[in-house]
């Protein structure tokens, strides 16, 4: 089974990419993070498992079969578009704290994660 295990240099890319600005958040507003009272632990748990699990995935492939070269490149342009409409929003949410952004900066990653 780990025979079938491949590394992929741009999942790692991405994954540093779409980090940067959540570790910037957390130097930047650190009160938010010293004043946040978490009401659901058991779903604070689950979201840092998925997160953990998501970046695992996006940098260790678990199939041995090849992208053709279309699939590749459509794989490439759609997940680098959507990457910098994530740092975007990010820029945005920065600007101003705002709900419509904060769900499309939960929605945008899952995307990603499912192309």
């Amino acid at each position: 089974m780990l025979e079938n295990l491949n590394f992929n240099l741009f999942g790692l890319i991405i994954v540093v990419v779409m980090l940067s600005p959540n570790v910037l958040f957390y130097f930047i507003k650190k009160d938010y993070f010293k004043n946040r009272m978490i009401e659901n632990k058991s779903l604070e748990v689950a979201e840092q498992i998925s997160r953990y699990a998501t970046m695992i995935l996006m940098v260790i492939s678990l199939s041995n079969q090849k992208m053709t070269n279309n699939r590749e490149t459509l794989y490439i342009i759609s997940v680098s578009i959507m990457t910098v409409l994530y740092v975007w929003l990010w820029r945005a949410y920065f600007v101003r704290e705002n709900d419509v952004v904060r769900i499309l900066l939960a929605i945008v990653p899952s995307i990603i994660f499912i192309v």
